[in-house]
């Protein structure tokens, strides 16, 4: 077995890196939709079901949408200011606690915000559907 240079396994790991910094820009919602379409690729057990509900719910919630919009921008953000990211995540940590946003709604409409969501009533019935669809 050869060893490799110095400058091979620079670019080896390069591309190491690149490969694994583009995980996350990847359309994220290709593996729910291949789901959906093949029965045999259906969540099995509740807990498969309750992830993929909660997968659908968030693929058509209005934040997702702008969390995509706005990903590139702080990506590119987090690479030229990894510690600046670190501090702006610790105050809104802390604002977060003492403004303690989930003292101000009652519970009960927390709880029922999801039921509002357009698509939930979609993705429920996927979490209470037989796993066959043809009752074999």
């Amino acid at each position: 077995m050869t060893s490799l240079s110095a400058k091979q396994r620079l670019a080896l790991s390069r591309n190491a890196i690149s490969r694994h910094m583009a995980r996350g820009r990847l359309p994220q919602h290709d593996e729910d939709e291949r789901m959906s379409e093949d029965p045999a690729l259906a969540p099995r057990g509740t807990w498969g079901k309750l992830k993929f509900l909660a997968r659908s719910w968030w693929r058509n919630h209005p934040v997702n949408y702008a969390v995509q919009i706005a990903r590139p921008s702080i990506d590119e953000y987090a690479a030229q200011e990894p510690f600046k990211m670190v501090g702006i995540a610790a105050a809104v940590g802390a604002a977060a606690m003492v403004i303690k946003p989930w003292k101000i709604l009652p519970l009960t409409a927390l709880l029922l915000a999801p039921l509002k969501s357009s698509g939930f009533t979609s993705t429920a019935v996927t979490l209470f559907a037989p796993p066959n669809a043809d009752g074999a």
